[in-house]
């Protein structure tokens, strides 16, 4: 993207919304989520902690992600979740070694920012569902981004 698409908030929220949503669909994918979810309120601490563990892992996401694509040799990809040790034992070993990496990873850096990977699953799911967590968790991301450039 060039620079003069981030001159302004604009640009920034178009990619925010995207990012969002692609993001934390695929984190649902591949840290596994709760059965069950309640109606929650969540502190700011919680969700500046999740908004802080969304942007560490979309890094390693993106490379996870673009390992498996040339490994696989093709761009639509299973849904993998790393609570399903049987289905991540299916894959062949490099494949494995790369989705293994990631869950690790992700946990680290979910725990790193105060949270339990069961703490990140619960805000994720619900935030699908309440637009206002939702909106809280996007104001936190564009103050996070634009304390550090894209």
């Amino acid at each position: 993207m060039t620079s003069s698409r981030w001159n302004g908030n604009w640009g920034r929220r178009v990619w925010l919304k995207v990012t969002t949503g692609l993001v934390l669909g695929w984190l649902v994918t591949f840290l596994g989520h709760p059965r069950l979810v309640r109606a929650q309120t969540f502190s700011d601490r919680e969700v500046t902690s999740y908004a802080r563990a969304v942007l560490a892992i979309e890094t390693i996401r993106r490379v996870a992600l673009r390992e498996v694509r040339n490994l696989l040799k093709r761009q639509d990809l299973p849904a993998i979740l790393c609570t399903q040790v049987d289905r991540i034992q299916q894959l062949s070993p490099p494949v494995r070694r790369v989705v293994l990496g990631y869950c690790r990873q992700s946990k680290t850096l979910v725990e790193g920012n105060g949270l339990s990977a069961r703490e990140f699953n619960r805000i994720t799911l619900t935030q699908e569902r309440d637009p206002h967590l939702r909106q809280r968790i996007q104001a936190v991301l564009l103050r996070l981004m634009a304390k550090s450039p894209p």
